[in-house]
């Protein structure tokens, strides 16, 4: 943590890693990443969230003003083999 007592100041960065958890009602095993946490702009680097039978990772999300972005999404089955890529700035996979 670095900063003053200004909030709009304050950085905030780090590593994670969970254990097992669910989002809404999806189960997952993992999350783990990097982030950067500074006034209205948190980055994500490395994500990736390991659910039961397949693994999703990015390489960098950002919510900026509120606004979601997010370079393109790899899929793997539980063996690790990629499955496909999903590119959420085009709407498509690959």
């Amino acid at each position: 943590v670095e900063g003053d007592e200004n909030p709009r100041k304050t950085v905030i960065s780090g590593e994670f890693t969970s254990g097992k958890g669910t989002y809404r009602i999806i189960p997952f095993k993992r999350l783990s990443g990097r982030f950067k946490s500074e006034y209205k702009d948190l980055k994500f680097w490395d994500a990736r969230i390991e659910f039961y039978g397949l693994t999703v990772t990015t390489p960098s999300i950002r919510i900026l003003n509120g606004k979601l972005t997010m370079d393109p999404i790899d899929i793997f089955d539980e063996n690790g083999v990629h499955k496909n890529t999903y590119d959420p700035k085009k709407g498509e996979y690959s």
